[in-house]
């Protein structure tokens, strides 16, 4: 399986576990709940005059059945989805006419996804899609992802587009669409798309993958300068990830066939990107990192602007993080003797400050 073939199922499978819980609600509980009810309803019927004692386990036999749908959708949370399919198509065999039918094609689409039979998948999901309206995104976009994996690129884009982006799937969507696109050949086309989700959504915890799509795009396209741009920008904003050794890769390869203006601009990280990195690598805790990305360039900024004022706070609250208190207390001190507009940042540098003092 391609590099893109484990990333286009890790992205889907990633967010299915993510909201499993709700997704076990919705497919498991609804169904279930409106399933027992005319089960009930019926064995009132059948049962009219005899009391509990009198209940034979033949009556209550569809509570027993070897595969309830509910237990389906837990192994599937589970990942244990090896011989399930199987097991859901002789349930739907055998239960033509049950409530739960569509879940089940549901269920099936899901399972066959999870035992890599993408074909498979796209038959229940396809369906599955039709007869559940409230559900319908997440199975077209599974649909997507198993079409994706057959390389049926013009099929992911007409299942992708058939999600509102209004819904659950729908930035998801869009994503995948742009890389069908792309493999596809429409390279202008993944372009606008993928920078549109780039521009749309920003703080989406893959961007980082659809940016370096969107790089790879352009470079195909022959834009080489933003493509270039591009890489340096995910190179910068995501340390660590995957999606940061092959942006920098990347960038070094097409770096002596770029003007000599902009050659020398990327081999210099910009404020804006350079703070981006620092933010995640204060976050991250990653402080020896923070400190040494930071402090030979602060120079740069000027602590009275916004991004001065960040930068100085973070060398500082990094410093009190190590326990040296010492060398914290100068980068406070800038901040208390600033223009910085951000309230936080001076409240806290002043009671920073006190604290570095009280511990020296």
């Amino acid at each position: 399986m391609s590099s893109n073939s484990h990333m286009s199922y890790g992205i889907g499978m990633a967010f299915f576990c993510r909201s499993s819980r709700l997704a076990a609600l919705i497919l498991l509980l609804l169904p279930e709940l409106a399933w027992a009810q005319a089960e009930v309803r019926r064995l009132e019927r059948a049962t009219e005059g005899v009391g509990p004692a009198e209940l034979s386990r033949d009556d209550l036999a569809p509570l027993f059945a070897g595969t309830s749908i509910a237990d389906a959708g837990l192994r599937i949370d589970r990942g244990e989805t090896d011989g399930l399919t199987e097991e859901i198509d002789a349930w739907l065999s055998a239960n033509g006419d049950d409530p739960r039918r569509a879940y089940a094609l549901f269920l099936a689409g899901m399972a066959a996804n999870g035992e890599r039979e993408y074909e498979a998948a796209l038959n229940y999901l396809e369906p599955a899609a039709a007869l559940l309206p409230e559900l319908d995104d997440h199975a077209f976009y599974y649909a997507a992802l198993a079409a994706f994996e057959l390389e049926d690129y013009q099929r992911v884009i007409e299942l992708a587009l058939a999600i509102p982006e209004s819904s659950t799937f729908g930035p998801r969507s869009q994503f995948l669409r742009g890389r069908a696109l792309r493999a596809n050949g429409q390279v202008s086309e993944a372009i606008r798309v993928l920078r549109a989700f780039a521009n749309s959504y920003p703080g989406a915890w893959y961007i980082q993958s659809v940016e370096l799509n969107l790089a790879e795009a352009l470079q195909e396209q022959g834009d080489l300068v933003a493509a270039a741009e591009m890489y340096a920008r995910v190179a910068a904003r995501y340390p660590g990830s995957d999606e940061e050794g092959e942006a920098r890769r990347a960038l070094d390869a097409i770096l002596d066939d770029l003007p000599e203006a902009a050659r020398n601009r990327l081999r210099n990280i910009s404020d804006d990107d350079l703070i981006a990195r620092a933010r995640v690598l204060f976050d991250r805790h990653r402080n020896d990192q923070l400190i040494e990305l930071l402090n030979d360039e602060l120079d740069r900024f000027d602590v009275d602007t916004p991004l001065g004022c960040e930068a100085t706070w973070m060398v500082g609250r990094t410093y009190t993080k190590l326990r040296d208190h010492a060398a914290s207390l100068p980068y406070y001190e800038a901040i208390i003797n600033s223009q910085c507009e951000s309230t936080d940042h001076m409240v806290w540098s002043l009671y920073k400050a006190g604290q570095a003092l009280w511990n020296l």
